[in-house]
């Protein structure tokens, strides 16, 4: 029951350290001032302690809050308690020292159970990200004013110049996909063009599909090996706008088109430039698609795709 004001205890009694101070009685004194500051109970001493406690527990002499939950208001109170008191070195190391010992099944059980249903919402997802970020800075990085050696950045280097050998194009799509790549402005106005037409093209220039160390932008998705790239002027040397204008190899049309062959895909390009008259390629677009009526062919069952779904399993 709460004490309020007006409240009369029933015990007539006065609470024992009523009016004491630690001068008074040392058991209100804390540190050195303690009467059993330095001082270790015995084993035995341990023991008929623990019994004690044990006996008040089953007889109901010794009330416990187990099963109890604090309320929000309680909650809120022993926040702001604590708000802005730094853990000590004592507790950090206690946190640490938890958070490396290895769980067992049934405790990482019970962890999946109690995190169930539960999600992170995005203003404490901010705040997670502003304290990792002001932590890894400056002196808190583990890193901090560490150098690899000569001999450390070889090893790193020939590990991943490795990795590229093995399988150049999963490397390609892994780090496409971690950029989180985004369709270009004009990317964006082709892939309306194809939607407003339900033309069976889909946009993979995310990364989900590589060819020969190329990302295309879309691919057919009914079956047939044809792949639109959208080619901006400036970057891949249109002659067009830039005339004598050279673009780095793998830009210019002519090679993806090329590369893309090797792998049984054909290249229908659409300039930047081009967008300014949509009906026009939308003729062409329709042309160039029924020219490859007859080869159609189940991509599922291609080499190309077999690689493209061992890729996505080792993602």
């Amino acid at each position: 029951m709460p004490f309020a004001k007006g409240h009369v205890r029933l015990n007539k009694n006065p609470p024992w350290n009523k009016g004491l101070t630690a001068d008074i009685d040392t058991r209100l004194a804390s540190g050195e001032r303690h009467g059993l500051y330095g001082k270790h109970h015995s084993e035995e001493t341990k023991t008929k302690i623990r019994v004690t406690r044990r006996e008040g527990l089953l007889n109901g002499r010794i009330k416990t809050r187990r099963g109890q939950k604090n309320s929000a208001e309680s909650k809120e109170k022993d926040r702001q308690a604590h708000l802005g008191i730094p853990c000590s070195p004592r507790c950090r190391a206690n946190l640490l020292e938890a958070a490396k010992r290895p769980k067992t099944e049934e405790h990482k059980r019970k962890i999946a159970l109690g995190n169930l249903g539960k999600t992170v919402s995005m203003e404490t997802r901010e705040k997670i990200r502003q304290a990792a970020t002001i932590r890894m800075k400056g002196p808190g990085n583990p890193n901090w004013g560490k150098h690899e050696s000569t001999e450390t950045k070889a090893l790193i280097s020939q590990a991943m110049k490795q990795r590229w050998l093995i399988n150049r194009d999963l490397e390609i799509k892994r780090t496409a996909l971690g950029r989180k790549a985004r369709p270009t402005k004009l990317e964006r106005k082709v892939m309306q063009l194809l939607y407003d037409n339900n033309l069976p093209f889909e946009y993979v220039g995310d990364g989900k599909v590589v060819l020969g160390g190329i990302i295309p932008d879309f691919i057919n998705v009914n079956g047939k090996k044809e792949i639109i790239e959208a080619l901006g002027c400036y970057w891949h040397g249109c002659q067009v706008c830039y005339p004598g204008s050279k673009s780095q190899k793998l830009g210019r049309p002519d090679v993806r088109g090329a590369i893309y062959h090797k792998f049984g895909f054909h290249m229908f390009p659409i300039w930047e430039h081009e967008m300014k008259e949509p009906n026009k390629i939308l003729i062409k677009l329709n042309n160039w698609m029924k020219s490859h009526n007859n080869e159609k062919t189940d991509i599922s069952s291609t080499e190309i795709s077999n690689n493209i779904a061992r890729e996505e399993a080792l993602l």
